[in-house]
């Protein structure tokens, strides 16, 4: 989540890294579905899926945490909820649009 936070918020590192950025989010996509899917359907473990959604936004809490003592962002700037359900997040062709001030 600190790296969907980085492309919606940090305006000034955002064109030069903004790839890394994303090949890093879509890298911890892969390995999040790993760890909750089926292996033998390749299906969701509707256990581990639903203790996503209910840590979701402890998860925010401490990626916003981590960016803003990492990276002195104004945590005024941050939105107060998740950026979107963990089934957005986990999309692969989903990525926050840019929300920082120009």
């Amino acid at each position: 989540m600190e790296h969907l936070l980085k492309l919606t918020y940090w305006q000034s590192k955002r064109d030069y890294n903004k790839n890394k950025w994303r090949r890093e989010i879509l890298n911890f996509r892969i390995q999040i579905k790993r760890i909750i899917s089926n292996k033998k359907d390749g299906t969701y473990n509707t256990n581990l899926a639903s203790y996503l959604t209910e840590i979701l936004e402890q998860c925010y809490e401490d990626a916003c945490h981590l960016f803003v003592e990492g990276y002195g962002i104004d945590k005024r700037l941050l939105s107060a909820t998740p950026m979107g359900a963990i089934d957005q997040i986990l999309d692969e062709n989903w990525f926050p649009e840019f929300l920082g001030e120009d």
